[in-house]
């Protein structure tokens, strides 16, 4: 698991400064797969994530 999250923190690399937080949305979403035995919940996790950013992005500008 924690190896899931790492690749997926390589994977999401834009700047280290958001390392740590893409280390544990790994672990999250790969308990949330594990949890349910379906990739469906993390995707949705993922996208209410990346959601719940943009909107703050839009708000803040």
């Amino acid at each position: 698991m924690l190896l899931n999250a790492i690749i997926f923190s390589l994977v999401h690399l834009p700047s280290l400064d958001i390392l740590p937080v893409n280390i544990v949305n790994g672990i999250l979403f790969a308990l949330a797969y594990e949890k349910t035995r379906s990739i469906y919940v993390p995707m949705i996790i993922h996208g209410l994530f990346n959601a719940i950013l943009f909107l703050g992005v839009l708000i803040g500008n």
